[in-house]
C-alpha cells in the first residue's frame, strides 16, 4: 500500500488529480474537503473558488465554506454534487493542507441535508 510522507486529516483540504470526465464534471488537479480517510482511500468533496461575482450557491448541490489562511483568501464551494472516492495516490500532499474554519457539524448537516433529504 502507497502511504505518502503527509496525510491529510477529515475535515481539511487537500489538493487532488482528479484525472479527465466528462464536460460537466470537475478535472484535473483540484482543492478538496477530505470527508472520509479509509486506510488507500479518501471520500472527497471538489471545491471551487467563490469569486465576489460569483452567484449564491445552489442549495441542491453546492455549499460555501470558510478555511484558514487559504490562498485565494475567499470563501470556497464544495461541489457536493461531484463527491468521489479517490485513491490516496491521487493526493498531491507538496501543496499542504487547510484547516476548515466552517463547523463540521455544519457541514455534515449541509452534505445530509444535499445527499438524504428528498
Amino acid at each position: 500500500i502507497y502511504t505518502p510522507k503527509k496525510i491529510p486529516r477529515v475535515h481539511q483540504l487537500a489538493y487532488f488529480n482528479l484525472t479527465r470526465g466528462f464536460p460537466k464534471e470537475l478535472y484535473g488537479g483540484h482543492w478538496c474537503y477530505v470527508f472520509k480517510y479509509f486506510k488507500s482511500k479518501f471520500v472527497i468533496i471538489p471545491t471551487t473558488s467563490v469569486k465576489p461575482t460569483s452567484l449564491p450557491p445552489n442549495p441542491e448541490f453546492q455549499m460555501d465554506i470558510q478555511v484558514k489562511d487559504f490562498k485565494n483568501g475567499y470563501l470556497t464551494r464544495l461541489q457536493i454534487g461531484d463527491i468521489r472516492t479517490v485513491d490516496i495516490q491521487r493526493l498531491y500532499y507538496s501543496k499542504g493542507f487547510y484547516d476548515v474554519l466552517t463547523d463540521r457539524e455544519e457541514v455534515l448537516q449541509g452534505i445530509n441535508k444535499i445527499l438524504l433529504e428528498a
